[in-house]
């Protein structure tokens, strides 16, 4: 596992105040990530890329999808965790190698689309750590998707995953505001 300089996770990025609806786009494969209202974009540059393993986990880097979504990333030297805040969701924490999360004080299984169990994988280009994207849509509360022609995930901030009541599975909500 490369080093990771903890400088390089609290460097600040230059990024536009948080807009409850805006919609953020990571592109496989390129280094930058795009967050608009559907019809105006406003590209910010990666230092890595999103990538598909050969298993079909789409692994994000959470930094990026973390600051797109108007928080901030931490490193934790002594644990080797990444560290983060999200209001309504509470701490997250997420250690390379890992295949387990923890949000707020409780542990969540890190999986792919299709159920497996994935570990937080730490690419040796800038340290960067990265989860799958149905793992990102259920730790930061947000609805996601594949969009198999533009080889993207996107990502929907406004829609938070609500469970429920009636069969217990969750379910995405549109919310005002």
């Amino acid at each position: 596992m490369a080093a990771l300089d903890p400088a390089s996770i609290n460097e600040e990025i230059t990024e536009p105040a948080p807009i409850r609806h805006d919609i953020i786009r990571i592109p496989i494969n390129r280094n930058v990530i795009y967050r608009g209202d559907g019809i105006n974009w406003t590209e910010t540059p990666m230092d890595t890329t999103a990538f598909i393993t050969d298993d079909g986990s789409i692994m994000i880097p959470i930094r990026f999808l973390t600051y797109a979504l108007g928080h901030r990333m931490y490193w934790d030297q002594d644990t080797s965790t990444a560290v983060t805040f999200v209001p309504g969701v509470g701490d997250i924490q997420i250690s390379p190698g890992s295949s387990v999360i923890n949000i707020d004080g409780h542990d969540t299984r890190i999986t792919n689309r299709y159920g497996t169990s994935v570990p937080a994988y730490m690419r040796a280009d800038h340290g960067r750590i990265f989860i799958p994207m149905s793992a990102l849509g259920i730790v930061f509360n947000i609805e996601y998707r594949w969009d198999e022609g533009a080889q993207e995930v996107i990502f929907y901030p406004a829609r938070l995953l609500n469970p429920n009541a009636e069969t217990g599975e969750d379910a995405f909500m549109q919310t005002s505001g």
